[in-house]
């Protein structure tokens, strides 16, 4: 297995960690040069394994968001050097299509949950970018979000009109959790009763784990509508939304 780095992967994770070079080779045991090496327009095609791990353990990222992985054979091929410069080639993909990858590597999409309403198949990567790409294919689905509730916020106004929810009974929940280790994953939920807010907001102040029915809403952008907006550093309207049905 080969590993080619990110362009621009490691000084966009240091820079969020709030570290400098000398800082981040000091505490990943690479040199300085090996860190402003891997941060310039020069970067090598290829890292150790262990220089990786090293660094994405101290920017407490995934090792998948700072290089790509190239399954390669023993000894040196032409092939190999076609892989390398494919992905060297390729657009850089992002976070949650790198998470989606390392999820069906693991054999992790696709799981069910199991409750008294029946079994519906959890939000993960894989789903949410499946969402992405063509939310009308799933307009109306049901799924299972479960996590820590790691965040909560008031629903915007135009959010909850196109909801049809009353004024304050609705609000936003941020879910986490972590496919495998290294490797979280976020979703953003909406909810239209009281009673379920009130429940998710209580589990958002003690931090606690919560499982949530939700069914897909697609709203088209129309005049002053732009779209939902979910829990993100960078939030841009998406045109659909998790809406909880139900607590499990």
């Amino acid at each position: 297995m080969t590993w080619v780095p990110i362009r621009g992967a490691v000084r966009q994770h240091r820079e969020a960690a709030k570290l400098e070079q000398r800082e981040l080779a000091k505490r990943s045991g690479l040199t300085e040069r090996t860190v402003r090496l891997l941060e310039s327009k020069r970067a090598p095609r290829t890292m150790y394994a262990s220089s990786l791990k090293a660094l994405a353990t101290v920017l407490e990222c995934a090792p998948e968001e700072l290089a790509t992985w190239v399954q390669r054979p023993r000894g040196k091929t032409d092939d190999d050097d076609d892989a390398i410069e494919t992905v060297l080639a390729l657009p850089q993909p992002g976070t949650l299509a790198r998470r989606a990858q390392r999820e069906r590597e693991l054999g992790r999409d696709g799981t069910m949950i199991e409750t008294p309403r029946g079994r519906f198949e959890l939000v993960g990567p894989t789903l949410l970018k499946r969402c992405h790409a063509a939310c009308a294919a799933v307009d109306g689905e049901r799924f299972a979000i479960a996590g820590v509730v790691a965040d909560y916020g008031a629903l915007p106004a135009r959010a909850a009109s196109a909801l049809d929810v009353d004024v304050g009974h609705g609000a936003r929940f941020l879910f986490a959790r972590n496919i495998a280790r290294g490797v979280p994953f976020y979703a953003t939920a909406f909810s239209r009763a009281l009673v379920h807010s009130r429940a998710l907001i209580a589990a958002g102040e003690a931090k606690a784990r919560a499982t949530v029915i939700v069914r897909v809403v697609v709203k088209e952008p129309v005049d002053d509508w732009k779209g939902f907006f979910i829990f993100e550093k960078r939030p841009k309207p998406q045109p659909f939304a998790f809406v909880v049905d139900e607590l499990v």
